[in-house]
């Protein structure tokens, strides 16, 4: 919700969360997938570096990572 506050003219959406097995459980590993569509590729960087710094606040316990998969601009109109 902070993201799409932030960047009011982009979409950032949850897709598929997976993870662990039981409900009151912390999983091993787990997963989220994040649609990200923005009208610029410059909105598109700033939503990278947003997501990025979100990530490295996380406890030090934890290990978290970001993997990108299909990066292409915006199709301009």
């Amino acid at each position: 919700a902070m993201l799409n506050r932030d960047f009011p003219d982009c979409a950032i959406n949850i897709g598929k969360i997976q993870g662990g097995e039981a409900v009151n459980q912390v999983p091993a590993l787990a997963m989220a997938y994040l649609d990200v569509r923005a009208p610029s590729a410059k909105d598109l960087a700033a939503i990278d570096t947003a997501i990025t710094h979100l990530l490295n606040e996380q406890d030090d316990e934890l290990t978290v990572s970001c993997h990108k998969t299909g990066s292409r601009i915006p199709k301009i109109l």
